[in-house]
């Protein structure tokens, strides 16, 4: 999926067909084609897809990082607001379940990605290196800088005492009242 990325946006294939059928990067969400009970496999099946494509990204060049971070962050955005809008517009018992079982899957992988050393390492040498200036627009040095702000404040740079600190249990009872 995160092959090759060139100096311009991926915005076209990013989905695999089966999101397809209600969601696209360059059409409106087919709603009617949204199959709830499916939401939670296909938002597992894409979070695994993306933890896939994590570990490539932390292995590969440093000048793939902005732009396939980027792409594996838009396909996860694209298919749940989906389910955002409409818990926010047509709030049911069912949607509030869905929604309620899918958001600790999101939490839990964002908590990944801002935990990911190899992924803050990569952005570092990016940073650090000598061609970042000559390479990077000012748009993407301003992305870059607030991904490494965004590492530290999720605690990547800790060490010791510090991290056993940012660690939080799952809770025990669901966060979502119903």
């Amino acid at each position: 999926m995160i092959k090759e990325f060139g100096s311009s946006r991926v915005t076209m294939g990013v989905f695999p067909k089966h999101y397809e059928g209600f969601m696209s990067l360059c059409e409106l969400p087919d709603f009617s084609a949204l199959e709830l009970d499916k939401v939670p496999a296909q938002l597992d099946q894409l979070l695994d897809e993306a933890r896939i494509d994590l570990a490539a990204l932390e292995t590969g060049e440093p000048l793939q990082l902005l732009a396939g971070l980027e792409a594996i962050d838009d396909r996860i955005e694209k298919f749940w607001s989906v389910v955002s809008h409409l818990n926010g517009v047509m709030n049911s018992p069912e949607l509030r379940e869905i929604y309620a079982q899918c958001q600790p899957k999101l939490t839990a992988y964002s908590n990944e990605v801002g935990q990911n050393r190899a992924l803050y390492e990569q952005a570092q040498a990016l940073a650090d290196s000598a061609e970042s200036d000559s390479v990077l627009s000012a748009e993407q040095r301003k992305a870059l800088d607030n991904l490494l702000r965004d590492f530290r404040l999720a605690g990547v740079a800790l060490e010791g005492e510090g991290l056993s600190l940012i660690h939080i249990s799952e809770p025990t009872r669901p966060l979502y009242i119903s």
